[in-house]
């Protein structure tokens, strides 16, 4: 196996283990005919739209256990990924009160936290010692003084702050150096494009990486190495995402490189909820799913609307097309 990557084992003792009627550990809610719906739904591309209140991680945590349970699942094959790390914990916490020990093996984590463990192990094809570092906001403002002194750009002209900005967003758009430079419509454009070149350059100088760094790295490394890419396709057989909506682009792409030629993505989103607009989030990775993962239109591209619970009463399931 690769250093760093675990054989896949055995699954052992998940069906019934700690459970009450009907395969739930005891004390356990149990689903609505909805969130029921999108537990049972196939192996294949689904998105589920679903709102505040309507139990979304619930639901697709719900969604795991069954696809161990049911369908023979090892933990290890399943990547869950979600915004903060505290909703990753939440995830790791219900998985493991409905499944026990056997969660360890699942990955619940942030996109960068998963890309982060993901480059560790696999430095060496994407150009990095095993101990790269992640800078954070202060690291990457100094480095750009830095270079806009060597510029001679007066930084109260031009801030680090907003030239940093302008790189994140470019990353966001899987937009390399060479990209940004060729989309320049004027000089200032092109001035952003060589401090992007040279922030670029100073980062791998110093074997470092920023958190656009560890979702970009991460797609070109798939995109590049076949045997990479496959070894976690094969991995990672069944992803589920929670608030897709909030994706950036970069992440969508990281996704479409991750879930193989099964495709079987679950999403959870609520396009009235997006609140990452600032940081480059894209409600059109919402609109695109069923033509970047091929949903099957049997279920009307893929999408279930999970009601708001008043009460006892809720109202019927809908399919959209």
């Amino acid at each position: 196996a690769r250093p760093g990557l675990r054989p896949l084992r055995r699954q052992a003792g998940l069906s019934g283990v700690g459970r009450g009627p009907g395969g739930l550990p005891p004390m356990t809610p149990r689903p609505s005919a909805q969130q029921q719906a999108v537990i049972d739904y196939g192996l294949r591309p689904l998105r589920v739209t679903a709102g505040a209140g309507t139990g979304k991680t619930f639901t697709l945590v719900r969604r795991m256990a069954a696809l161990m349970e049911r369908h023979g699942v090892l933990p290890e094959q399943i990547l869950g990924v979600t915004f903060t790390n505290k909703a990753a914990g939440e995830m790791r916490e219900r998985i493991g009160a409905l499944i026990g020990p056997a969660a360890s093996g699942l990955w619940a984590s942030t996109f960068h936290s998963a890309c982060a463990r993901m480059l560790r192990i696999e430095h060496q094809a994407a150009g990095y010692d095993r101990a790269f570092s992640i800078y954070d906001d202060a690291d990457q403002q100094r480095i750009m003084r830095e270079l806009l002194k060597d510029e001679g750009i007066d930084p109260k002209r031009l801030s680090p702050r907003a030239v940093l900005g302008r790189i994140s967003a470019a990353k966001n758009e899987m937009l390399h150096p060479g990209d940004l430079a060729e989309q320049a419509a004027d000089e200032a454009e092109q001035g952003i494009a060589r401090l992007y070149q040279r922030y670029q350059d100073r980062l791998m100088a110093n074997q470092a990486m920023d958190f656009d760094d560890l979702l970009m790295v991460t797609v070109d490394m798939l995109r590049r190495d076949a045997g990479v890419r496959e070894r976690w396709q094969r991995r990672f057989r069944y992803v589920l995402v929670d608030e897709y909506q909030d994706t950036t682009r970069a992440q969508a792409v990281l996704l479409g490189r991750l879930v193989g030629p099964e495709r079987n993505l679950t999403v959870a989103a609520d396009p009235y909820q997006s609140i990452y607009g600032f940081r480059g989030a894209d409600l059109g990775n919402v609109q695109r799913f069923a033509a970047d993962f091929g949903a099957q239109p049997v279920a009307c591209g893929g999408e279930i609307r999970l009601p708001v619970e008043k009460g006892v009463g809720i109202g019927a399931q809908r399919r959209r097309c």
